[in-house]
């Protein structure tokens, strides 16, 4: 260039281009959102959405995080973000409450046994039982009524991802014969 007189040069800006990459973080099936690119000159990006398409059992989906552990700093849409770099963002999940509704399974029980609330993937401990019932004693607590679910103990543990109902079994006393309890 020959300039003929004194001449002012304006720099020219171009936005460099960042990628944000979407990790599904112990989710059981779906997909994570396509990763996404912005460019960084002053133009704020929104982040996707999970399309409820990312899923894991017994959690719901709840917002995107710079850590696995969640303790990262949180990314929800619709809010816009401008950062100046690239970006891993990591499904962040909250376990869904259940309950465990314990049934006497007959009729002429009195007592009560009261329902667990529980979290997800945590466990807990099945109650003792509550009911008493004339002629029988308790001998343990099952997921079907007629006794050919699974069958638990009173204070044992188990872990879960849905409400459940546990029905008390019911052993027949013969008179004449003692009863064994455990504690």
């Amino acid at each position: 260039y020959s300039p003929t007189g004194n001449i002012t040069l304006y720099a020219q800006w171009v936005g460099i281009s960042y990628k944000i990459t979407y990790v599904g973080n112990g989710s059981t099936g779906g997909s994570v959102p396509a990763q996404g690119a912005y460019q960084n000159g002053g133009s704020a990006y929104s982040i996707a959405l999970n399309s409820g398409s990312l899923v894991k059992s017994g959690y719901t989906f709840s917002k995107w995080n710079t850590a696995t552990d969640g303790s990262g700093t949180d990314y929800v849409n619709p809010n816009t973000y401008a950062i100046a770099a690239d970006i891993t963002l990591y499904a962040k999940w909250t376990a869904n409450p259940y309950t465990v509704t314990y049934d006497a399974n007959a009729t002429g029980t009195t007592g009560s046994t009261t329902n667990s609330a529980i979290t997800a993937g945590t466990a807990f401990t099945v109650r003792s039982n509550g009911y008493t019932r004339n002629g029988f004693s308790f001998a343990s607590w099952n997921t079907q009524a007629n006794g050919t679910g699974t069958t638990y103990a009173a204070g044992a543990s188990a872990t879960l991802f849905s409400d459940i109902t546990l029905y008390a079994q019911w052993r027949v006393l013969t008179p004449g014969i003692p009863t064994i309890t455990t504690a």
